[in-house]
């Protein structure tokens, strides 16, 4: 079978799982899905042309690896391994998975309806093109299997020149039409809902019968949708591959209609300014003339903001990487935030609920045990940017995790922050800490033991009387729970205006070095350099609120080190004992082994993200490099 052929179906499989978990004005013609919604529509998704997209991920890093010949023999694993698992469905519906998945052949819509007092309604329609035929037979055996097993009432009447098709499931011996399955075929698209009465109405916005009404007549025309769809690029040109929209309070409104619970956390919304929330959407673009991939996500916020839409009140600023921030990371955020207004608004609508003084006293109550003062110590030091940095683990040092991350917080004050640090170790209120050494720096480590001996731990389960086999699975588990925790520790510095935290002294070691001069940093990387400069041409003038890099080739690096540990294999050895099909890819890992990373490694490009605070909301941005970039 060729790689291309299973890199559709196995593709095309994933695009089936979201299926089931699951016109426009001149400016909004790449949206024009949401010409036939209802404007009450909660949610929306749509995929203007499945093979399109199919075709554009095959042009991306990741598509162009799937191809790769040294990867035939897990996808022809792949593929025998889905065929066995589908072979009951194939008898029941007459078609295989492969033949399925090739069905669509144009657009995919899916939305969300809310019914006054019922649940919510799913409403959708597949453009088959010419698998209509296909898609038919699959609905019609479908629909004939379940008659058989009296799983539910079955009835067609004339709708349109169409026939309607209607299936009620049985529960507890009466048919239950508030979740029905209704259907018909217009021309190559099949057209579905949960209720009747929402599809009509979708068959009517087909049809050009709009209500008439002075306010939106379909989603498209909804001034929300069109301002999120508009800065989500969706009007251009090059049309994403994937859009989609939410209202999350009225989701939230639809659903709390018969859950009481739900109805209690939306009264509480806005109180806390929450209600504030207009709607988010996003959309996705894959192998463009500039990206390798590209997403836009906004949240669209009322004016002016109030509660905890208001809380967060980000800034702006310089994305230069602080010099701790090695070369090595494979993802690396920094934030910028007005941090004491954040911490005056926060403090307000806490107090709302708890009283005046509340938010301050709950901060006082930790911090007393390490006799810290909250407002007259900590909170004064506290600084406008935080930024994160995950790196990868030394195949050496065998860490059954593959990334850890640590912390940075610019601090206003380095002799202040030093003092009070140097006060906590040396009072030991938060435990013992070792001094380290890195060059000229210091850092503190406080190790995390599990303080219960591993052989007497694992005796006493031999107690319990299990059997040989589940002892064994259970001692297994315990050294590797002992191993998990004890390679944890708590590492902790403050280094220039950097008060720096990690859960491992590997990240913190590196980071001292990095700053020390004998580690490159992340600003002297070609990768972060070529992102930067994309990050400068997209906001031009403007400054970031939140700038995010990533390395996926050292992410990949991570996995990759898992697949290769000890614990890995022998889980994969014990597995295929008990299971058919982990039995297969067991050996067909021993007969084919993983090729070396550097084969895969020049896949990939690095990634980047910007969070910007607009006036109509919050717009983020993720971006991946193509290949070629130089």
């Amino acid at each position: 079978m060729q790689i291309k052929s299973l890199t559709v179906r196995i593709g095309g499989l994933l695009l089936l799982a979201a299926w089931a978990l699951g016109g426009l004005s001149p400016q909004t013609a790449h949206a024009e899905g949401a010409n036939d919604v209802s404007p009450e529509a909660i949610a929306f998704v749509q995929v203007p042309s499945v093979p399109i997209l199919i075709d554009r991920f095959q042009e991306t890093s990741l598509g162009m690896m799937l191809k790769d010949p040294l990867l035939a023999p897990y996808f022809e694993e792949a593929s025998s391994t889905i065929d066995s698992l589908t072979t009951p469905l194939e008898e029941i519906l007459g078609l295989s998975w492969q033949q399925i998945v090739e069905i669509p052949q144009g657009e995919l819509v899916l939305a969300v309806v809310p019914m006054e007092g019922k649940e919510p309604v799913l409403v959708g329609w597949i453009d088959c093109g010419e698998q209509a035929p296909r898609m038919r037979l699959l609905v019609e055996k479908g629909m004939e299997f379940l008659k058989q097993q009296n799983a539910g009432e079955a009835y067609s009447e004339p709708f349109g020149g169409s026939t309607l098709h209607v299936f009620a499931p049985r529960s507890g011996g009466s048919y239950v039409r508030q979740m029905e399955f209704s259907y018909l075929f217009r021309d190559s698209k099949l057209v579905f809902a949960t209720q009747k009465d929402p599809l009509v109405k979708v068959l009517d916005l087909m049809d050009g019968r709009l209500p008439d009404t002075d306010a939106a007549r379909t989603l498209s025309e909804l001034s929300s949708f069109q301002t999120i769809m508009r800065r989500c690029h969706a009007y251009e040109n090059d049309p994403p591959q994937l859009l989609a929209y939410a209202d999350p309070i009225r989701i939230f409104e639809a659903f709390s209609a018969r859950n009481p619970q739900l109805g209690l956390t939306l009264a509480l919304l806005p109180v806390l300014g929450l209600d504030g929330i207009s709607g988010v959407g996003l959309s996705h673009s894959m192998s463009t003339e500039d990206f390798d991939s590209e997403t836009h996500l906004h949240l669209l916020l009322d004016t002016p903001r109030t509660g905890a839409v208001d809380v967060l009140s980000l800034s702006s600023g310089d994305a230069t990487p602080e010099d701790w921030v090695p070369s090595e990371a494979t993802s690396y955020v920094t934030y910028f935030l007005d941090t004491l207004t954040t911490y005056e608004k926060l403090r307000d609508v806490v107090d709302s609920f708890q009283g005046e003084g509340g938010f301050d006293g709950m901060i006082q109550t930790r911090l007393q045990s390490i006799d810290l003062g909250w407002q007259e110590e900590v909170l004064p030091l506290v600084g406008d940017r935080l930024s994160t940095a995950q790196v990868v683990f030394p195949a050496e040092l065998e860490i059954p995790f593959p990334q850890v991350q640590i912390f940075g917080l610019h601090v206003r004050d380095t002799i202040k922050a030093q003092a009070l640090l140097q006060r906590v170790i040396d009072s030991g209120a938060a435990g013992e800490f070792e001094k380290k050494n890195v060059g000229q720096f210091i850092y503190y480590q406080k190790e995390r033991r599990n303080d219960q001996n591993l052989e007497e731990a694992i005796a006493a389960d031999r107690e319990l009387g299990l059997d040989p086999e589940q002892a064994e699975q259970r001692a297994r588990n315990r050294e590797r729970q002992f191993r998990m925790q004890n390679a944890f520790s708590l590492n902790l510095a403050v280094v220039g205006d950097q008060f720096l935290l990690s859960g491992h002294p590997y990240p913190m070691e590196l980071a001292l070095q990095t700053m020390a001069g004998f580690s490159k940093p992340l600003n002297d990387d070609l990768g972060f350099k070529i992102i930067a400069r994309r990050v400068d041409r997209i906001l031009g003038s403007r400054k970031p609120a939140v700038v995010a890099y990533e390395r996926p080739d050292n992410t990949l690096k991570g996995v990759y080190q898992r697949f290769q540990m000890a614990d890995f294999q022998e889980d994969m050895a014990r597995n295929a004992e008990k299971n058919p099909y982990a039995q297969n890819w067991n050996e067909t890992l021993q007969n084919y082994p993983l090729p070396s990373f550097e084969q895969f490694e020049s896949y990939f490009a690095p990634s980047g993200g910007i969070l910007t605070d607009e006036e109509t909301g919050l717009h983020y941005m993720i971006f991946s490099l193509k290949r070629s970039t130089d």
